[in-house]
């Protein structure tokens, strides 16, 4: 039975999340197993601790460097980022980086200066340094990324004894699944080539703009430290806002609890980077879930398990790529 690698995948999150899902797919397509920070949810007291225990039951811990240096954990005034990167340095865990080169970052930065750290540079250049020091790979777009991913676990696979993962299941299941995957990956690559601006999409804006305008009030909570100094607080955001965070994490179906994490997570980063968590009110998430079917953009779908599931449909990926040529 072929082995297959856990992967922790360590990052800042809103500025590379095109970026985390190139690694992901690479991961996958290389027949091994994506772990990392969407699987834990802002706000949980043990949270440092579960991820500890994902990084130690990892093979592999991997580090995609941009140019931000991430939130700031209060106690020992590093970055949630490196403090995961010096504890998978510290349990000896096989240890790799990708790092953005400074193309790749100034052609990011053209559309978003936010992806370059301004406030923790000196931070953000000692971190730097330390993974320099490390196995690196610089990358110049996400195609580079995929394959400095396959090339890396190939060399650690040369150097190191691996324990690995395996399941009771036939190989042909194993092939099945790959073909899926390969066969995901292709159908999202061809949705994102779909950037000619629909009729529907443009009716869909359009017809909606008060909708798209009007400012949302998220009433949000959580810690100013972490396990201490509990906060309430509002967040004004408008619907176009809301829906250009959350449509690039349901190209795909998605759990819709992981889905609230993960923009809750983004809402975090965006808005409150100097506290150390943020939660919303589940009515006012399922609220903007209901305002957004209502329009027709997402599909909503239980599984096996009679969890709820949430996509986009055709008209809501129209629509995502009609925002993002707007916003350009």
């Amino acid at each position: 039975m072929r082995k297959k690698l856990q992967i922790f995948i360590s990052s800042t999150y809103v500025d590379l999340q095109e970026e985390r899902q190139a690694a992901v797919e690479a991961i996958l397509a290389s027949n091994n197993i994506p772990a990392g920070m969407e699987l834990f949810k802002a706000g949980n007291n043990s949270q440092w601790e579960t991820i500890k225990k994902w990084i130690n039951d990892s093979d592999i811990y991997m580090l995609i460097l941009g140019g931000r240096y991430g939130s700031i954990e209060p106690n020992s005034k590093k970055s949630y980022t490196q403090l995961e990167y010096e504890y998978a340095l510290s349990t000896n865990i096989p240890v790799f980086a990708v790092i953005l080169s400074e193309d790749f970052l100034n052609k990011k930065a053209k559309a978003d200066d936010t992806v370059i750290e301004h406030e923790n540079k000196f931070l953000y250049n000692e971190f730097k340094d330390l993974v320099m020091k490390k196995m690196i790979k610089s990358v110049d777009d996400c195609k580079d990324i995929k394959l400095a991913i396959f090339e890396s676990i190939s060399e650690l696979k040369e150097e190191n004894d691996f324990e690995g993962w395996t399941r009771g299941i036939s190989n042909s299941t194993y092939t099945n699944l790959t073909e899926q995957n390969a066969s995901l990956i292709k159908e999202n690559t061809e949705l994102k080539e779909q950037l000619k601006q629909s009729p529907i999409a443009q009716r869909i804006i359009e017809d909606n703009n008060e909708f798209w305008n009007k400012s949302y009030v998220l009433n949000t909570h959580g810690l100013r430290e972490f396990m201490e100094s509990p906060y309430d607080s509002q967040l004004s955001i408008t619907m176009h806002d809301i829906f250009m965070d959350l449509a690039p994490l349901i190209m795909v179906p998605i759990k819709l609890q992981q889905l609230k994490n993960n923009f809750e997570k983004i809402l975090h980063e965006k808005h409150a980077s100097d506290f150390y968590s943020l939660a919303i009110e589940e009515n006012q998430f399922q609220n903007i879930k209901l305002q957004i079917y209502s329009i027709g953009l997402i599909t909503l779908q239980n599984d096996n398990d009679g969890e709820e599931n949430i996509s986009l449909t055709q008209e809501g990926i129209d629509t995502l790529c009609r925002f993002g040529n707007l916003d350009k």
